[in-house]
């Protein structure tokens, strides 16, 4: 009995060296609990995780074992709330974004709007993971909730938490209502707010439209992998995007860019 939750499985120990060779089953642990004490390493801060742990490691501390860790994981976490590494609100904090002033300025009333829309709540989370010497091959972690899905790939530092991740994501057009110029910017709009002159200075030094450094034309089938939202009414709209994360995984640095996807031809 562990976390509120069962763990059984068997091991094999190699009394000359102490090598440890283990299959674990994990059902319905607490996410709560263990995430206090691998905050760092849990994509979920509360729901049911079911896993199956299979691999050869040395020693009994936490970052020993994951310093030589050879193995796979493979997990389930069911109801509950994403942590604040794969939240939306997050990702808008991307390098592209907070480049663009215009941008930059509403930033905190657009978080401010989403944070009511619970895009973090999920129904369930799925995952593949190789590990090898404290390094994270991440074949898949694929996230559904009402509001918002995400389908993740990539690697991952265990030992120095850096992070090199794709994140592609689907969130309902109500949601992408409430996020203002983030959801529906238009350059040309912006400036037909402005006054004469103030148009003629933007429209002549304005090279590159913001609309442009938001946009991303994604292959079919990579549009394909994103789980679709749960409990989805028929025909509901959404919309699709990409983040492209680089470095470590708490550092906001991090998160190089936020883009959406375009229907049209790469802008």
């Amino acid at each position: 009995d562990l976390l509120n939750g069962k763990v059984f499985g068997s091991a094999n120990v190699k009394l000359s060296n102490y090598e440890i060779d283990t299959k674990l089953n994990l059902k319905e642990l607490n996410v709560r609990l263990l995430s206090n004490k691998l905050k760092e390493l849990s994509i979920a801060t509360s729901g049911k995780l079911s896993a199956i742990i299979e691999g050869k490691f040395f020693g009994f501390d936490i970052n020993q074992i994951l310093s030589n860790f050879d193995g796979r994981i493979k997990f389930e976490i069911e109801n509950g709330e994403l942590s604040q590494f794969a939240k939306l609100e997050r990702f808008l904090q991307a390098g592209n974004i907070l480049s663009q002033s215009i941008l930059k300025l509403t930033l905190n009333s657009t978080i401010s709007a989403l944070s009511k829309q619970n895009t973090g709540d999920f129904k369930l989370i799925q995952g593949d993971l190789k590990i090898k010497d404290g390094y994270s091959t991440i074949d898949f972690i694929k996230t559904q909730g009402s509001n918002m899905s995400l389908y993740l790939s990539g690697y991952f530092n265990l030992l120095n938490m850096y992070a090199n991740v794709t994140v592609l994501g689907r969130i309902p057009n109500s949601t992408v209502k409430v996020m203002g110029n983030f959801g529906n910017f238009s350059f040309s709009k912006q400036v037909d707010k402005m006054n004469e002159d103030a148009k003629e200075t933007i429209e002549t030094i304005a090279a590159s439209p913001i609309e442009k450094k938001l946009s991303i034309r994604l292959a079919d089938d990579e549009i394909a992998k994103i789980p679709p939202l749960a409990y989805q009414v028929e025909n509901t709209l959404t919309r699709e995007f990409i983040v492209l994360i680089d470095g470590i995984a708490t550092n906001i640095n991090s998160i190089m860019s936020f883009k959406w996807h375009s229907n049209q031809a790469e802008l």
